[in-house]
């Protein structure tokens, strides 16, 4: 980081997030310097946003594009991946590019949501994300006052009613079913979902880098990585440690994934493509429905299996990298197969003890005859 003059104007100099930025910072080069040190702190603080040097006058307004440039930017620095922002970053931009952003109205918002959904069917979850996205965005530009009012807040764009109950999860023979149908680069990224519980974007940001081992020799993955920005060290065993070890000797760089796409493209955009057409060759039903399978299935299916086998939920919870034991009851269901055993159990403890008494018809008739001669 650098401050210097041209002519009678300071510039400041410096680098972030990989991108270099130069700006004018006026005519006094310790006002300049505080101006660095400012965003010095600010980066050292995660508090630094690239959009706040780069002030417009508020008569012409700031351009869709330019905006969804800077969030994007801003989102990627805090460790967000680009393909995240997929209906913000193609839908909206297209319909929206080229108007400022104070003029986008909550019924325009409303009109492109209902025409996108018919046109293309979609779910109430989607439709859901494709607004929240834009709320997103909307709520970057309202905190710098880049637009007067916010279109979506206060229910002002409605949300649709969705059914989030996910009861679909798969069997072992399903696994095995979905793996035969999928292409040779899936195959493994399937049976390690289904063995660790992580998120696809977890699981294609992995590198080799991502393989570490402790000090007694265990092997782990490590990845700051996760939906919740939390740091996720995941212990390798059995086959996932077998895959991970052949995949680590035969990387030639630190930054190389451990789970490649097709034609060297990213496994992320190769899964989304493709997915869809794996499930139903496997005559599943694809989709966010209560029997569709996602890729996200995967991850409900690995706490299920492990919940099954007997592995304590705290465990499950640590495993997945949930916060908190809730998000496990919701992810996770108990079998039918582990009922049936735990109510054996439960009989064999109350009454393999007590022997079952029965009374016959004519007893049971004398007995309500003494009954009403008493009375």
């Amino acid at each position: 980081m650098a401050v210097y003059s041209r002519g009678e104007q300071c510039w400041i100099d410096f680098y972030y997030a990989g991108k270099r930025y130069r700006r004018p910072a006026g005519t006094n080069g310790k006002e300049a310097r505080k101006a660095l040190d400012r965003i010095k702190g600010d980066i050292a603080s995660g508090d630094f946003d690239p959009a706040d040097l780069d002030p417009q006058p508020e008569e012409l307004g700031v351009l869709f594009e330019k905006a969804l440039d800077l969030y994007i930017e801003h989102r990627e620095a805090q460790g967000k991946q680009r393909a995240s922002y997929l209906y913000l970053d193609r839908l909206w931009r297209e319909v929206l590019k080229g108007r400022p952003v104070r003029e986008i109205t909550s019924e325009e918002i409303e009109m492109h949501l209902s025409t996108w959904g018919e046109d293309r069917d979609w779910a109430p979850a989607t439709r859901n994300s494709t607004l929240m996205q834009l709320s997103g965005f909307l709520s970057y530009c309202y905190g710098r006052r880049w637009i007067e009012s916010h279109p979506t807040e206060k229910g002002r764009v409605p949300l649709l009613a969705v059914d989030n109950c996910r009861e679909r999860w798969l069997t072992l023979a399903e696994i095995e079913t979905l793996i035969e149908k999928a292409p040779e680069y899936m195959k493994p990224m399937i049976r390690f979902a289904c063995c660790t519980a992580m998120r696809l974007g977890e699981i294609c940001t992995l590198t080799r880098a991502s393989y570490q081992k402790a000090e007694d020799g265990k092997p782990y993955l490590v990845t700051e990585r996760t939906k919740n920005g939390e740091r996720l060290v995941w212990p390798l065993e059995g086959w996932a440690k077998e895959y991970v070890e052949a995949r680590v000797d035969d990387l030639p760089f630190p930054g190389s994934h451990l789970f490649a796409g097709p034609d060297g493209e990213a496994a992320r955009e190769g899964i989304l493509r493709g997915f869809q057409a794996v499930v139903e060759a496997a005559g599943f039903e694809y989709g966010r429905t209560r029997q569709g399978i996602t890729f996200h299935s995967l991850r409900r299916t690995a706490a299920t299996l492990a919940l099954n086998a007997g592995v304590p939920e705290h465990v499950v919870q640590k495993l997945g990298n949930w916060k908190d034991r809730g998000m496990v009851a919701l992810y996770a269901r108990v079998s039918d197969v582990t009922l049936r055993d735990a109510a054996g159990k439960l009989a064999g403890l109350i009454g393999g003890s007590h022997k079952v008494v029965t009374i016959d018809r004519e007893a049971r008739e004398a007995g309500a005859a003494r009954i009403g001669a008493s009375a």
